[in-house]
């Protein structure tokens, strides 16, 4: 716009020129007048492309800086979501451990009681047998309940001691029948007794440190026993 405003003013100033100068004048008045204008006339819109770019740059740079802190923004929310449901994710892992531990310890009692070889029979076995089976059942409904917070290799060790207990009072219940020969009754309580006091402790120990990694008790207790030795 600028370079056609001063090439039609120079044309203008060209005729007038001409007439009171001559043509041979004219022609050196022409390269003089030309190439001033026109490198005015490049500069000036050099000058203001280069401040139209600069503003563009500037409007980009600063779209760019507000993104980048909304993205920041957003990457920090998430990771502090992400931070907090982990951990309500491990405190309720917690509070199923210890329940589950609690229910198994106390299923183990009433069945040690159960199979026992020094309980009289009769109806106190019977009753016996009835807590155990109560108390196995409870543990058992709670972990099918919570068993989505539990490792694999933990449910295992679970479903292996139910099976270990479904024996042992499984057995226990044969020898109650009054129809058996004494010696075959009293053959069943021993078996139902070892059965169960050689096979359960090494699998609660197993389960209880699988327990203590879970949630953590493990590693912190042997840190502290490391700072101790140091």
């Amino acid at each position: 716009m600028f370079v056609a405003t001063q090439f039609a003013f120079l044309q203008y100033l060209l005729q007038v020129l001409e007439i009171a100068l001559g043509p041979v004048l004219v022609v050196g008045a022409i390269a003089f007048l030309a190439r001033g204008w026109f490198n005015r006339a490049v500069d000036l819109d050099l000058a203001n492309h280069k401040s139209k770019l600069d503003q563009e740059l500037e409007m980009h740079k600063s779209k760019l800086a507000q993104e980048l802190e909304m993205h920041k923004s957003k990457l920090a929310q998430e990771r502090e979501l992400t931070v907090g449901q982990a951990s309500l994710v491990h405190q309720k892992r917690a509070l199923v451990v210890g329940e589950l531990y609690r229910k198994l310890a106390k299923a183990k009692r009433f069945v040690q009681s159960a199979v026992s070889t020094a309980r009289s029979g009769g109806q106190e076995r019977k009753e016996d047998l009835m807590s155990a089976i109560d108390a196995m059942n409870d543990a058992t409904e709670f972990f099918e309940d919570t068993r989505i917070y539990l490792t694999d290799d933990i449910c295992e060790r679970v479903e292996e001691l139910k099976e270990i207990t479904d024996q042992a009072l499984i057995t226990n219940t044969i020898a109650l029948n009054r129809n058996l020969p004494p010696d075959t009754s009293t053959k069943l309580f021993f078996e139902a007794e070892d059965q169960f006091n050689e096979r359960w402790p090494p699998l609660e120990e197993s389960l209880r440190v699988q327990f203590g990694c879970l949630i953590g008790i493990d590693k912190i207790d042997t840190e502290s026993t490391d700072d101790g030795d140091r």
